[in-house]
């Protein structure tokens, strides 16, 4: 909640880098950031990563996905999922989005540990990415 509130005060952020790995930053947490996220009309890098946070669902990545495509300036998108519940429904929801960001140039997605990801999932993805051009 604090995190979220100070998100929102700093509206003028280029560049929003956050490292929550290891911690125990739950899927309302992201949740709450993202609703947050709109807000930073002027951000061209979003690094979020959740190494290890159990508690980031695919549920909490739909939010997410619904504020992605309202960072019109965004064009480097880092997002670390490595060791979360994240499966396919997840990844593709996230890859969905990926075609509304006109000026995104750079994704770097980290799935790595997330057991119930499969082929269907990496293959969302990169039908994700082939909007890109």
């Amino acid at each position: 909640e604090n995190l979220v509130r100070v998100i929102r005060s700093c509206t003028k952020l280029t560049q929003l880098q956050l490292k929550l790995g290891r911690t125990r930053f739950t899927g309302e947490g992201l949740k709450n950031l993202s609703d947050s996220l709109p807000l930073l009309k002027n951000v061209k890098l979003l690094n979020l990563s959740f190494y290890q946070c159990n508690g980031i669902t695919n549920d909490s990545l739909f939010r997410l996905a619904v504020a992605l495509p309202l960072l019109s300036s965004l064009a480097q998108l880092h997002l670390s999922l490595m060791e979360t519940r994240t499966s396919n429904s997840g990844v593709s929801i996230i890859s969905e989005k990926l075609n509304v960001l006109a000026n995104l140039t750079e994704v770097n997605l980290q799935l790595s540990g997330n057991h119930t990801l499969s082929d269907d999932g990496i293959l969302s993805l990169c039908q994700g990415l082939t909007s890109l051009k």
